[in-house]
């Protein structure tokens, strides 16, 4: 926990209350580039446009999610050991197409992974 008393601003009051006007627009999205952690700032609908595109992609699927606290918990559990799975199965393959010893897998292969995830939007 931060104590408000030992940070200092470093924002005048003028860009704070800029800040704050960006912030509640419903016209512009602002987050933070997945790949390169760069601050972005957008159009709304071009966000929505972007992330419906993005989504099209075989690679997701639409899942129903579960709704108490231990029900997703075990979901994400579940999820997480079936990507785990794959990606040890095609580590697998790897090593052995190209004849790599076995310790070479199992320094790499993923082993009770968990997934702690965030990101601030300041």
């Amino acid at each position: 926990i931060v104590n408000k008393t030992t940070v200092t601003q470093n924002l005048t009051h003028e860009q704070r209350r800029t800040l704050k006007t960006l912030r509640d627009s419903e016209d512009l999205h602002l987050s933070i580039a997945d790949k390169t952690s760069e601050f972005v700032v957008m159009a709304t609908e071009e966000q929505v446009r972007a992330t419906k595109l993005h989504f099209d992609c075989p690679a997701y699927k639409k899942v129903e999610m579960p709704t108490t606290e231990k029900e997703i918990s075990k979901f994400i559990s579940k999820l997480t050991k079936s990507l785990e799975d794959k990606i040890n199965s095609t580590w697998r393959t790897v090593c052995r197409r190209r004849n790599l010893p076995n310790r070479v897998y199992d320094m790499f292969a993923a082993h009770h992974t968990s997934l702690p995830t965030g990101r601030i939007l300041i």
